[in-house]
C-alpha cells in the first residue's frame, strides 16, 4: 500500500490543525506589529481579603508584558495594563484563584476632551 500524503490530511488532525492555526496567528501578529498597550479589567469572584489579593497580583506579575497592576478587594476587580495576552492573564488567574470574568479590554490610555471644547459645542 502506498501512503498518500497531502495537506488536507494534516488539517483533519486536531493537534496539527491547532499548531497550524497558532503559527498563522503568530505570523499575523508579526505583520500587524505585535501587541499593543491595553487595559484589562477582570472580576475575581474569590478575591475577598488581602491574602487572595496578593496571590492575584503575584500570579499576574509573572506574565510577560505586564506593566502595572491595580487590585480592589471591595469591588473584587483587578486592572492590568501592559502589552500582554489577555487570555494568558485570565487563564493563570483561573488556575490560581478560581472563577474569573473579563469585564473590559481596551486601549491603555483614554483620550480626554478639553472642558473648553465641550463648552464651545454647547453654544
Amino acid at each position: 500500500m502506498a501512503q498518500v500524503s497531502s495537506f488536507d490530511e494534516y488539517l483533519f488532525c486536531p493537534l496539527l490543525s491547532c499548531l497550524f492555526l497558532e503559527m498563522l496567528m503568530s505570523f499575523w501578529s508579526l505583520i500587524d506589529g505585535g501587541m499593543h498597550m491595553q487595559k484589562v479589567v477582570l472580576k475575581i469572584m474569590t478575591m475577598n481579603d488581602e491574602k487572595t489579593k496578593q496571590k492575584a497580583i503575584e500570579a499576574v506579575a509573572d506574565i510577560f508584558g505586564v506593566d502595572s497592576i491595580e487590585a480592589d478587594t471591595r469591588e473584587q476587580k483587578l486592572t492590568v495594563i501592559g502589552e500582554m495576552d489577555t487570555f494568558a492573564v485570565a487563564k493563570k488567574l483561573t488556575k490560581k484563584l478560581g472563577k474569573v470574568d473579563i469585564l473590559t479590554v481596551g486601549p491603555a490610555k483614554e483620550e480626554k476632551k478639553d472642558g473648553k471644547l465641550k463648552k464651545e459645542d454647547k453654544k
